[in-house]
């Protein structure tokens, strides 16, 4: 279905070749702003889906596939060149398969339709992911004392949350799973 919001969650996905193409090209102002755009993007969709009722199964499956691509994308480029911990990429990508597992399984059993309802914790976590990632690359750019005492801070709060966020997804998937035996 061509909606404004899937045009513009199908934008950050192009947005993430772009980002990339900048960053191994050492364009790292344009990476951020890239990524920053692509970030954007992610309030903008939902924004609108919402207020121009456009809401569907393919938006609600595309937006969070973009989300977790944007992020797994960026961070396995950041951790395979030490900018960010290996505990912080394995915390971001172990979250994001278990979810696309959980959702895969539910979808799977035929147990809902594709549209699916975004949780606050997951929003959270993924704003805070793509915050972290936004200042680790623009430190690439600008290195100073700033970034070098609010980057630790930033993985271990990006840390907790996502964290916070997978056990929040397993428990409402061990409580979707029971509701449905019942």
């Amino acid at each position: 279905m061509i909606t404004l919001p899937n045009i513009l969650t199908f934008i950050r996905i192009i947005g993430i070749i772009s980002f990339i193409v900048l960053f191994f090209f050492e364009k790292i102002w344009l990476s951020v702003i890239v990524l920053f755009l692509s970030a954007m993007t992610d309030i903008l969709d939902g924004l609108l889906a919402r207020i121009l009722k456009q809401e569907s199964d393919f938006g609600s499956f595309l937006d969070p596939f973009a989300d977790k691509l944007l992020v797994v994308v960026t961070t396995i480029i950041l951790a395979t060149r030490n900018y960010i911990p290996w505990w912080l990429f394995l915390i971001i990508f172990i979250r994001d398969i278990l979810i696309v597992i959980g959702w895969f399984l539910i979808k799977n059993q035929n147990f809902s339709s594709l549209k699916t309802e975004p949780k606050f914790s997951g929003k959270t976590a993924v704003f805070f992911q793509m915050l972290t990632l936004i200042i680790v690359i623009t430190s690439l750019a600008k290195n100073s004392y700033f970034f070098i005492i609010i980057k630790p801070i930033f993985f271990i709060i990006t840390a907790f949350l996502s964290i916070i966020s997978l056990l929040d997804y397993i428990l409402s998937f061990k409580n979707f799973y029971s509701n449905k035996k019942h």
